[in-house]
């Protein structure tokens, strides 16, 4: 099945140029006074987006809540354990 959108192209624009890192995503296919617009727009107000996950401590979870609808008569796959380097595992593990 094809899809009906039309891939997706992506130009990534840092809004700072120091840190911390705010990179937002910006379609392509925006016209260049549009684009200005909106990275003026987030350069204006940075305070009310969040850039990380330590922003967004505060959100309530009735508002933030994601479901994923699943069908009772489908069992779920479980995949076997992939390994990681253990450098990359020590990071992995205190970020979650």
């Amino acid at each position: 099945m094809k899809s009906q959108y039309p891939k997706a192209n992506w130009s990534i624009n840092n809004l700072v140029l120091d840190e911390p890192l705010q990179e937002v995503k910006i379609g392509s296919q925006l016209c260049p006074e549009a684009k200005k617009g909106l990275i003026d727009l987030l350069r204006d107000y940075p305070d009310v987006f969040s850039w990380s996950y330590q922003d967004m401590s505060r959100l309530d979870s009735e508002t933030v809540e994601h479901r994923l609808p699943l069908k009772p008569e489908c069992l779920p796959v479980k995949q076997k354990l992939r390994r990681t380097h253990p450098n990359m595992a020590l990071k992995i593990k205190e970020e979650v």
